[in-house]
């Protein structure tokens, strides 16, 4: 099989991997890998094909994270951002014990109502987060912050 084949190959199942995972790294992957192929395509030795992947990845890496705002490290705790104060879900129901799932970030968490809560359908904001739950409260009073627990 040709290296150029090959190249375009993983970047496929890069891009594939990106479509399913939402993450952009994949996508910085995909990139770097196709750059490799082009370069085994135009007659590129392997050291070449290699470099031209690596640069072409970390700059594009570089580029969706501080250009566009896309999250590289979404598995590490963040900082408190603005983004997170103004997020919102919708509650259809809330279960018995003041819990419901919703999608942060693309993937389900646990949430629980904020202790001033009134549990009703509805739209409800970010409180706070710890490690495996979202705290959320009908209305956002001014000057509330959004509270990210470690534990």
């Amino acid at each position: 099989m040709q290296a150029y084949l090959v190249w375009f190959l993983l970047a496929a199942m890069a891009l594939v991997m990106e479509i399913l995972s939402r993450r952009a790294y994949f996508l910085a992957a995909s990139i770097g890998l196709l750059s490799g192929g082009i370069v085994a395509l135009l007659g590129g030795t392997l050291i070449p094909q290699i470099a031209v992947a690596l640069v072409a990845s970390a700059t594009d890496a570089f580029y969706l994270r501080h250009r566009l705002g896309y999250m590289i490290h979404d598995w590490s705790p963040r900082e408190e951002s603005e983004e997170d104060e103004s997020l919102t879900f919708f509650v259809e129901e809330w279960d018995d014990d003041a819990t419901t799932v919703v999608s942060y970030n693309g993937t389900p968490w646990r949430a629980t109502a904020a202790p001033e809560a009134r549990l009703a359908t509805g739209h409800y904001f970010l409180k706070g987060r710890s490690r495996d739950q979202l705290i959320l409260a009908n209305e956002r009073r001014r000057g509330d912050r959004v509270k990210l627990h470690q534990g």
